[in-house]
């Protein structure tokens, strides 16, 4: 009876499971390899936060690439779109040489973030990717790219046999691999850009913490698990 008990408690657990829902932060720093406005060589650090849970929609072959993306419209200014997850899909910012600088996330229009994985048996390529666009047509984004060509030898993923999970641990200084982070600003009026810079990692560490609700979440389902799973005592009997 107790094994059963034990069975359907970690059955409830699980059933809760997608509920934890934990974003993960990329912190970085690098060398530019590409400034359009400045000089290459300089330093660049920052960070990107996203969450694949809250993105809504999907592109995938099953096979060789899955890509998921969220897109949060600011209600006052498209009331009829489909307004996703609020905070931002994804934020961050980006600090480069003389003192540039760029920022996603709290986008007057909209801000978006994606995530996609791509394994063909010799290409692969793991991208994470937040964005933001103002009222003034002024669009800015963070990208982080790691890729090889090394096909079932890659060193990227954590589990070789992890097909397109997208929350599988990444190893961006893997042995083969390219790792660069670009961050822009784009004016959608002239249709330029107005800053644009590439880096190469020197460092990249991965943070995933869960939110406070999804820890009291989790803790409230622990509980459960425990009073479910625990022996009843017997009641004494008095004389």
């Amino acid at each position: 009876m107790k094994n059963v008990l034990t069975g359907l408690a970690a059955l409830a657990l699980i059933a809760v499971a997608p509920a934890f829902a934990v974003p993960i932060t990329y912190s970085f720093t690098g060398t530019t390899t590409y400034n359009l406005t400045g000089v290459i060589g300089e330093p660049v650090s920052g960070s990107l936060t996203f969450d694949p849970s809250t993105f809504q929609s999907t592109s995938t072959d099953e096979t060789t690439y899955f890509t998921q993306y969220g897109l949060y419209h600011n209600p006052g200014v498209c009331p009829a779109c489909v307004h996703q997850s609020d905070p931002p899909q994804a934020r961050g910012a980006f600090a480069g040489g003389a003192g540039s600088s760029v920022a996603v996330g709290g986008g007057g229009i909209f801000d978006q973030g994606l995530a996609s994985i791509y394994r063909n048996g010799v290409q692969n390529q793991y991208v994470v990717q937040g964005s933001s666009s103002d009222a003034d047509f002024l669009s800015r984004g963070i990208v982080l790219t790691v890729s090889d060509s090394l096909g079932a030898a890659s060193e990227i993923f954590s589990d070789p046999n992890g097909g397109l999970d997208l929350w599988q641990t990444i190893n961006w200084m893997a042995q083969g691999a390219n790792a660069y982070v670009v961050a822009y600003e784009f004016d959608g009026q002239s249709g330029t850009y107005t800053s644009y810079q590439e880096a190469r990692f020197d460092s990249i560490v991965t943070r995933a913490v869960p939110e406070p609700d999804s820890l009291a979440l989790a803790a409230v389902a622990l509980l459960g698990v425990v009073g479910v799973a625990s022996p009843r005592r017997a009641k004494r009997r008095w004389p």
